[in-house]
């Protein structure tokens, strides 16, 4: 992994950068596959990742700040005899049948391929009477895999979340979000 933390303009600007490449032996993964599906903990032999992440933080006004961050990755087992798959029953009664089959090359589960947010907040001071807060974020997520086999997919999909707060002291807030 290398990285770089830095800081720029009088502190108004942060900006991290990683990039990462793992290969992981005896990687854990979870599956809960069959018709009477039961969470068991797995061995897949290997997993390789690669990716970056980028963060930043700016202020560029008095008391307004945008933030966010973006990642890629690339998460696959490049080793993984003897998975679960699970599949579609053939029988008048469906259901789910399960074979073992090899999921080399197949994504890592919860791994996205792309993540990112970004967002603002406004901080305005009320001189003895408190201070207001008003912040927005949106969030994105490429969608994902939830099993090594890869057939059941959470689809890509954005979350827009925004907060307005009132202080009235240190340790006195009302917040309303949604």
């Amino acid at each position: 992994e290398l990285g770089l933390k830095s800081e720029w303009f009088d502190r108004r600007l942060r900006l991290n950068l990683s990039a990462f490449h793992y290969e992981i032996e005896d990687y854990q993964t979870r599956s809960a596959s069959g018709s009477n599906p039961v969470p068991t903990l797995l061995n897949a032999a290997e997993v390789e990742t690669d990716g970056f992440e980028i963060e930043f933080e700016a202020l560029p006004a008095e008391n307004v700040r945008v933030f966010g961050s973006f990642s890629w990755l690339d998460s696959e087992y490049k080793d993984f005899p003897f998975a679960p798959f699970t599949s579609l029953g053939t029988s008048a009664l469906g259901g789910l049948t399960t074979t073992i089959d090899d999921a080399s090359g197949n994504d890592t589960p919860l791994a996205p391929e792309f993540a990112g947010s970004v967002g603002v907040s406004y901080l305005l001071p009320m001189n003895d009477l408190g201070e207001m807060n008003f912040s927005m974020l949106y969030s994105y997520n490429g969608g994902y895999y939830f099993e090594p086999d890869n057939r059941t997919e959470q689809p890509s999909f954005g979350i827009l979340n925004a907060t307005i707060a009132y202080r009235a002291t240190q340790h006195w807030r009302v917040e309303l979000w949604g």
